[in-house]
């Protein structure tokens, strides 16, 4: 390889990866806010992931979508979501954005924000690692 331009798409591997590394992510608990927060599964990713030659120099590249079913623990009470987070090659250094929705009863405006709040601060850094990871093993590639 190494042509002016040259192309490979690994999009189908780095999908199966991200799920299985998610999957394995242990929960967060914030014993200050009582915030807990759990995967129950990998819903679906989609997106794209790419080896690109360009004037023999390699770039990969991702740019994933995962929606990941949660449970989220909070006074005693557990709710249900799904957390879509978005990561790309820039996620090594900074965390991934993410949006959460309900599935069933929200929260209240104060919970909403302690729950995302503490997403923000103990589990999208887990899914930072996640994205090392896999721009780790595509070099391996």
């Amino acid at each position: 390889m190494g042509g002016t331009w040259e192309e490979k798409s690994v999009k189908v591997w780095a999908r199966r990866r991200l799920a299985e590394l998610i999957e394995r992510l242990s929960g967060t608990r914030d014993r200050t806010t009582g915030v807990a927060v759990r995967v129950q599964k990998v819903r679906s990713v989609s997106g794209e992931a790419d080896i690109i030659y360009s004037r023999n120099k390699r770039k990969d590249g991702i740019d994933l979508t995962a929606k990941i079913d949660i449970d989220v623990e909070l006074q005693g009470k557990t709710l249900s979501g799904i957390l879509r987070v978005e990561v790309a090659n820039n996620n090594r250094e900074e965390v991934p954005e993410f949006t959460l929705e309900w599935a069933g009863d929200s929260p209240s405006l104060d919970d909403n924000i302690s729950i995302k709040g503490h997403l923000r601060k103990q589990f999208m850094p887990k899914m930072r690692d996640v994205v090392g990871a896999i721009l780790d093993e595509m070099k391996a590639q």
